[in-house]
């Protein structure tokens, strides 16, 4: 089975740069000593320190982009037999499929966790609603990254992913495909008042879909991927109406125009805009010259998995 490039760079971006800590010799709250099943082998954790993540920066986000991840672990340990941590800090998971089971079973058997201590999660094989349902039980979540299967974005999935209200990062991917989203999972999306960081795929959302996802208060950085062109210039007027936006990735159908994109690009948050598409764009040197502290990349779409 294989995950598209894209798939990758999420999983590549969710674990970089985090801040982590070895587990303490002696732990401050016994409370925090957790007694997992010590048979199984249910993946991976890191300690989370006064739960500080901190994003990597743009530049090294770009930088990333060339990279790929296979087998993402935490500097923590393996998640079994007993873990403790301190009071005053957090966990990050990373869990897969493998010869031990599915992440459906392994989540059931971290029910010793408090869910609310569950800062981080990134999931590296296919998640499906059972398994996705049982994630959003860590609803103090700020930080997701999933391989997703495409049935998440339905009103079950919609309706578990509201329930993680101090999300800040969420990033979503296909195995193979980028046929994903729905006017309903848009709605859930913007019910999460803290949401900075958003990438997901985006070939069954409409204009109108992204319309909704552009009156989000707080995104910061919006990556929209898709094999084919399907988003169009209302796409890019409505974001250009983001609030705090910074950053945007989008493929567009050839009908969008220069006026379009100087549109979005001279917003005055903006740092970065990539857009593929096969429109005869010509201001890509205006808006070099205009800001020069911007990073502008235009180029065709790549009929591939992006």
């Amino acid at each position: 089975m294989r995950i598209n490039f894209w798939a990758l760079v999420a999983l590549f971006a969710a674990t970089m740069n985090f801040a982590a800590k070895e587990l303490p010799a002696q732990v401050r709250d016994p409370d925090k000593l957790v007694q997992l099943p010590a048979e199984s082998m249910l993946g991976h954790y890191t300690i989370l320190p006064n739960g500080n993540f901190p994003r990597p920066s743009l530049k090294q986000r770009h930088e990333d982009l060339r990279r790929g991840l296979a087998n993402p672990k935490f500097q923590g340990g393996e998640l079994r037999g007993t873990i403790g941590y301190p009071a005053s800090a957090s966990l990050g998971l990373v869990l897969h499929d493998d010869h031990f089971g599915p992440i459906v079973d392994k989540l059931t058997q971290l029910a010793p966790l408090d869910v609310n201590d569950v800062y981080k999660l990134v999931a590296s094989s296919e998640v499906d609603i059972r398994a996705f349902e049982k994630i959003c039980d860590f609803e103090q979540l700020r930080d997701l990254t999933l391989v997703v299967e495409p049935d998440i974005d339905g009103g079950a999935g919609s309706k578990a992913l509201e329930r993680l209200k101090e999300l800040r990062y969420l990033s979503l991917a296909c195995v193979d495909s980028c046929v994903f989203g729905s006017k309903r999972f848009c709605e859930a999306i913007c019910s999460l008042s803290h949401l900075k960081y958003l990438t997901i795929p985006c070939e069954k959302l409409s204009d109108k879909d992204v319309s909704i996802l552009a009156t989000h208060p707080s995104l910061e950085i919006i990556y929209l991927r898709s094999r084919r062109p399907v988003l169009g210039r209302e796409s890019l007027l409505a974001l250009s109406k983001t609030p705090r936006l910074k950053e945007l990735f989008i493929v567009c159908t050839d009908d969008v125009r220069d006026a379009d994109v100087v549109r979005i690009a001279e917003k005055p948050t903006l740092e970065a805009l990539i857009v593929a598409t096969n429109a005869p764009l010509t201001c890509l040197e205006f808006l070099q010259q205009r800001r020069p502290e911007c990073i502008y990349f235009f180029q065709p779409p790549l009929n591939e998995l992006q």
